[in-house]
């Protein structure tokens, strides 16, 4: 059996899809079974593309993006 060792935020995570595989399969999972879970759940990058936004979002959105890149640029 091989060890592997993860912080406390990645067992955290691992805990929480455990715990939510466990409830929709009511029964036991164990952390090592979380794998096999994981192509199933949604990831944020599946809702990156295109959506509707109206004209005042978009300015708030790419606003938002300019600071950034000010803070960014400065940093550098």
């Amino acid at each position: 059996m091989a060890t592997v060792k993860v912080g406390e935020i990645a067992h955290g995570a691992v805990s929480r899809i455990a715990g939510g595989l466990r409830a929709e399969r009511s029964r036991p999972v164990l952390i090592g079974g979380v794998a096999g879970g994981l192509p199933n759940r949604r990831w944020p990058c599946l809702f990156i593309g295109p959506w509707k936004m109206s004209g005042e979002e978009e300015e708030r959105t790419l606003g938002a993006l300019r600071d950034v890149r000010e803070i960014w640029d400065k940093a550098a």
